[in-house]
């Protein structure tokens, strides 16, 4: 994509991830949309300068990690 401009950088409120249905069912909804959405929010809000891709896929990892804890939490309580 293209780079903003400095000058239209504090314009920009924020930004959005789509899921279209036609991927997505109840079954996979989680697993389609979080890494997505992690992954736009790495580049949302970190500064231009991050560049490394090793430590966004450690903070990626370290995300998975926390939603598979979750998701077996989210599992217990509903036994």
């Amino acid at each position: 994509g293209e780079e903003v401009g400095e000058d239209l950088r504090g314009r920009v409120l924020g930004g959005e991830v789509c899921m279209w249905s036609e991927q997505v069912d109840e079954t996979n909804l989680h697993q389609k949309i979080w890494p997505r959405a992690a992954a736009a929010a790495e580049r949302l809000w970190s500064s231009s300068s991050v560049r490394d891709l090793g430590d966004a896929r450690r903070r990626m990892s370290l995300l998975r990690e926390r939603m598979k804890a979750r998701g077996r939490r989210r599992r217990r309580r509903r036994r």
